[in-house]
């Protein structure tokens, strides 16, 4: 009776390891299939390149910020950096001074809890008027300080298409502030985002913002 018990044991062991070690295949199996996949997914995506036409493959950027007027970037007098919508989305930063800490040459130190001094290749400070900054290219630096109120502008970083910033003097298209250079943060239209939208943020300091956008449209109205 102990010897048949004793194999009854030993075959419940061996047949909890055959199970065990089934499963483990099919894991590897599956993790093995998916990064085929992947690949294969990775492939078809270069595959549409040579589907391009050439006139799509020389597609430029068009910017704003260095004339005044739309050019591609390859024919502005200046160096220009743009950070795109999705840029923004994928750093997962909050404020605008953040994300331009991380555009080259751009200089960025924070003050206190709120403030920030933004200022390119040098020359900058909190009351520096130096380096112009624009919302769709209106000045928003303060006439008399000369600092910008970066927590203070009406716009979020949800309503930014796109982040121009001239790195060089742009003076005879902006004027003096743009000594060294100009940031210039161009919106959305509303029709871009269609729906509402509702954001919470907690900054590190325990402060909080909460905004609720909604854009609709109608016809020519947006």
């Amino acid at each position: 009776m102990y010897r048949a018990n004793n194999c009854n044991t030993l075959e419940k062991k061996h047949l909890s390891l055959y199970k065990l070690g089934f499963v483990c295949s099919l894991l590897i199996l599956s993790v093995i299939a998916s990064q085929t996949f992947a690949t294969q997914q990775e492939l078809n995506k270069s595959d549409d390149i040579f589907n391009l036409s050439i006139e799509e493959l020389m597609e430029v950027p068009i910017v704003v910020s260095a004339s005044r007027r739309e050019q591609e970037i390859t024919k502005a007098s200046v160096l220009i950096s743009i950070i795109t919508a999705e840029d923004i989305h994928y750093s997962g930063l909050t404020t605008i001074p953040e994300i331009l800490q991380f555009v080259p040459g751009v200089d960025v130190r924070r003050i206190d809890r709120q403030r920030y001094a933004v200022g390119v290749r040098g020359l900058f400070g909190l009351y520096s008027d130096r380096t112009l900054i624009l919302i769709d290219g209106r000045p928003v630096t303060d006439p008399i300080h000369g600092t910008t109120y970066w927590e203070q502008l009406p716009i979020l970083v949800e309503d930014i298409e796109r982040i121009e910033v001239v790195r060089g003097p742009v003076g005879a298209a902006w004027g003096a502030n743009a000594f060294t250079g100009a940031i210039n943060i161009i919106t959305k239209k509303p029709g871009q985002y269609l729906g509402g939208l509702a954001s919470t943020t907690v900054t590190e300091f325990g402060d909080t913002y909460t905004n609720l956008i909604y854009g609709f449209k109608q016809g020519p109205w947006n």
